[in-house]
């Protein structure tokens, strides 16, 4: 993978330092805020896909 601006590495960097778990979502966005990156989610389920798949065909 290729991230530009580079920097990506210091997010996992600062997570380790702060010691920072995956249930910490609003430290780990702004972790992630400070090296210019957004963090998206959480990721839709299953059910959601086909619902939003559905809705587009009948659209």
């Amino acid at each position: 993978m290729t991230f530009t601006p580079s920097g990506f590495e210091r997010f996992f960097q600062d997570i380790e330092r702060r010691r920072l778990l995956a249930s910490d979502v609003t430290e780990l966005r702004a972790v992630a805020g400070d090296v210019g990156m957004d963090i998206l989610g959480p990721p839709l389920s299953d059910e959601e896909v086909r619902q939003i798949i559905a809705e587009a065909e009948v659209s």
